[in-house]
């Protein structure tokens, strides 16, 4: 309630017009003015005299506040509550988290998933769930249906009842309603109705996890332009802040030129303008398994596709992780006869599993003798000769992938050395493998 005093509402109004600029144009000081001094609650008024978005401006208009330089306090240091983790070193209490991924490799089941692992506080892909909370999990591309068939698939698999799910997940769909959180007014990207909205709902049902499945459809500003992406973000992080809540933008890759091939852990993946990279605290690509990957862990061709992996492209509040995440597909089939896809952990075969200490020094020995011509073996297979050691190992009956691997462990812990020696065939000066038996495997070492 404002006071009766025209001179106090005309200055009201003025600095109101004056913060709005253009988008108050239409409404006039003298209609301010008059809603003040009947005592009207502002409010209320406005919103029943809503003209071109003024009430979206008002909502998003914060007063500016004097910039002052802040002493440090030893106290106020010592007064610092922990961060607050919620899944792994992904998703943190007051902050905002990307996930980039190209199209169709299973984005939105691994979301669901970490959705359901949250609400029931269980590491179902093996990651740390340090918290049980509420989930929302706003979909903007497919329907709150198949959503469901999703949910469903995840418990059958699981063996999760999905009654446990009460209360604790939200599901909506665009299609349903859309969720614009940010929009430009007169070229400035400013909070749109709904981010209150989002904001109210979260407080109301206590959510503690907000996933937005894809970010480009959360807004209207220009994809390409980093100071809007920037606003957009900022938007995003008032709603972490003010719901004390995690929020985990699922956003999409740029479209790959040919021949091109995505690095796993790259940011600089995602499309549109690189500030979604610095505005957020934590971002992850998700992959899928690459040729050389499902050769290194002889996976047959035809089913790599079946695989993908999971890895930090950005912690800048925890230390960088060395080893992805690995999920596989599976299909589910529902009782109404749907089949629906999920994903469970998956780790790489060990290339050293089935060889054992004494078969890797029964492998060692033999590259150490050479071949029965007098030439040693080389460490990688060359067209037209069979001295590659990795035939050893397949003689032995590892895969080639696991071969491979097992070489390259060897070269880079010295196990293996190459070393020039005379070749008996070619009569000249060659590299050759050698080994260094001080670092033979024993019986307590590997």
């Amino acid at each position: 309630v404002v006071p009766d005093n025209a001179d106090v509402g005309r200055k009201t109004a003025d600095r109101t017009a004056a913060a709005l600029g253009s988008v108050a144009a239409s409404v006039t000081v003298a209609d301010l003015c008059a809603g003040m001094r009947a005592k009207a609650d502002v409010s209320d008024w406005l919103a029943a005299n809503d003209a071109d978005g003024l009430m979206p401006a008002l909502r998003s208009f914060e007063p500016r506040l004097r910039v002052v330089a802040s002493g440090f306090s030893a106290n106020d240091m010592r007064a610092v509550e922990p961060r607050q983790w919620l899944y792994g070193k992904h998703l943190i209490r007051g902050y905002v988290s990307a996930t980039v991924s190209p199209g169709g490799v299973g984005k939105t089941t691994l979301e669901l998933i970490e959705a359901i692992a949250l609400a029931t506080a269980r590491p179902l892909l093996g990651v740390p769930v340090r918290e049980r909370v509420r989930v929302w999990h706003y979909n903007l591309e497919d329907p709150r249906d198949e959503l469901m068939r999703r949910v469903w698939a995840i418990c059958e698999h699981y063996s999760i009842p999905p009654v446990e799910l009460e209360g604790w997940l939200f599901l909506d769909s665009g299609r349903d309603c859309k969720m614009i959180v940010a929009e430009p007014v007169d070229g400035v990207v400013v909070p749109a109705v709904a981010a209150e909205q989002v904001i109210e709902q979260m407080q109301r049902w206590d959510i503690g996890v907000l996933q937005v499945d894809p970010l480009v459809k959360a807004h209207w500003a220009e994809e390409n332009d980093n100071k809007q992406i920037d606003a957009v973000l900022d938007v995003f992080a008032d709603i972490a802040k003010r719901c004390g809540a995690a929020v985990d933008l699922v956003h999409h890759t740029r479209k790959p030129p040919s021949g091109f091939v995505a690095t796993a852990g790259d940011i600089n993946t995602a499309r549109g303008a690189g500030a979604l990279a610095g505005a957020v605290r934590s971002a992850r690509t998700i992959t899928p398994m690459s040729d050389k990957e499902a050769e290194a862990f002889d996976i047959d061709p035809s089913r790599r596709g079946w695989y993908i992996r999971v890895d930090d492209a950005k912690g800048n509040m925890s230390a960088p992780s060395s080893d992805a995440v690995w999920c596989e597909r599976h299909t589910v089939e529902l009782a109404q006869g749907d089949y629906v896809g999920v994903l469970a952990p998956w780790s790489p075969p060990d290339p050293f599993e089935g060889l054992g200490v004494d078969g890797a020094r029964r492998a060692l020995m033999l590259i150490s003798d050479g071949l029965d011509d007098g030439q040693r073996y080389t460490a990688t297979a060359k067209a037209g000769t069979d001295r590659w050691a990795g035939s050893v190992l397949l003689d032995m009956g590892l895969g080639e992938g696991s071969a491979k691997s097992v070489i390259r462990t060897w070269m880079a812990n010295g196990l293996l050395i190459s070393q020039d020696y005379r070749n008996p065939i070619q009569r000249r000066v060659g590299k050759g493998l050698f080994v260094d038996f001080d670092k033979m495997p024993g019986a307590n070492n590997a």
